[in-house]
């Protein structure tokens, strides 16, 4: 029998609604920064396997959303809209922030995605730039690119090559999860 883990029940996306919800997201995006000419936040996270909504990942969405509050609220940038999505494909939270210094708010997203729970987490900015509206990549502001959780190598190459298990890359989140505290788990 196999060993019940994290990851183990919860709502299995096809392929095709995958897509689908990838899409949707970039209209979104892309409306609302022409809609309030300010910078879209775009949050959602990285869960690797065919489940990709159940309680517990909820709970590590909920506690990356209070995090994302916090820094709003404590450099006081002010939110002019917020959209909350709990779909089958994952939760996602989409925020327009008021604010000029559109690289200061990647930089301390950063920050979120570097924590240990973060390492779940995926932040992108997306505001209009000279060649229309784009997201800030973290290369641009001196970072080096995200670290593979597992192995601390580049995460895109071991993405692109297939260099772990989807089993290996659950374990490894189950125990970041697990190591936080803060979820309710079984």
């Amino acid at each position: 029998m196999e060993k019940k883990n994290i990851f183990s029940t919860g709502t299995e996306p096809s392929l095709r609604e995958v897509l689908k919800t990838r899409e949707n997201r970039a209209r979104l995006e892309q409306s609302l920064v022409k809609r309030f000419l300010s910078p879209v936040l775009a949050f959602k996270l990285n869960i690797p396997g065919p489940v990709k909504n159940n309680d517990i990942i909820r709970q590590v969405f909920q506690k990356g959303c209070q995090e994302i509050q916090d820094v709003l609220s404590k450099h006081q940038w002010w939110t002019l809209y917020e959209k909350l999505l709990d779909l089958k494909t994952g939760p996602e939270y989409f925020c327009v922030v008021d604010i000029e210094d559109v690289k200061m708010l990647k930089i301390e997203m950063i920050q979120l995605e570097e924590s240990p729970l973060g390492r779940l987490y995926d932040i992108d900015i997306l505001h209009t730039g000279k060649d229309g509206i784009t997201s800030i990549e973290r290369i641009e502001l001196g970072f080096s690119p995200r670290k593979c959780f597992i192995c601390k190598k580049n995460a895109k190459e071991c993405g692109r090559n297939r260099t772990h298990s989807v089993q290996e890359m659950q374990q490894k989140l189950e125990e970041i999860i697990l190591k936080d505290g803060s979820m309710k788990v079984w």
